[in-house]
């Protein structure tokens, strides 16, 4: 752990999440899988005016989308906020490639709501069990606060 978060580090983490492919289901365009969309209907901000894209009909609607998500990212102020962006099953995932660039306090808060807002945390593809194990060296009063 850092003694202090490395901020654009973790940026370059989430943007990397974000160009990843996104996973169609046999619900899509409805639902898809995606580190920052459970949806291929996507809404942004054009000028002040929301604009509707379906983010699988093309690529330059998807690509408007990544610039759109990456400029956010980009312009976080913190580290929480960057995590709040994150798509709930890809929670521990995020903490999981971030871990390295967080403080002890930071990993420990973000810990507590990933944990929580992970459905299955054991049932994590891209966290083993044996990794989960390793996040029980946090810092145990800011994961208590968070499951009260």
């Amino acid at each position: 752990m850092r003694y202090k978060t490395n901020l654009d580090a973790v940026k370059h983490v989430a943007i990397s999440l974000l160009h990843t492919h996104i996973n169609e289901t046999k619900f899509s365009p409805m639902v898809v899988q995606h580190p920052f969309t459970s949806s291929g209907f996507v809404g942004i901000s054009n000028n002040g005016e929301m604009e509707l894209l379906n983010i699988l009909e093309s690529m330059e609607s998807k690509k408007k989308w990544q610039e759109f998500v990456e400029r956010q990212i980009t312009n976080a102020d913190s580290v929480y906020r960057i995590f709040m962006m994150v798509n709930k099953p890809y929670a521990l995932t995020f903490l999981k490639l971030a871990s390295k660039h967080l403080s002890f306090d930071d990993f420990s808060r973000i810990l507590g709501d990933a944990w929580v807002m992970s459905e299955n945390p054991n049932g994590d593809a891209n966290v083993t069990q044996g990794e989960l194990i390793l996040f029980l060296y946090c810092q145990k009063t800011e994961l208590n606060i968070l499951l009260l």
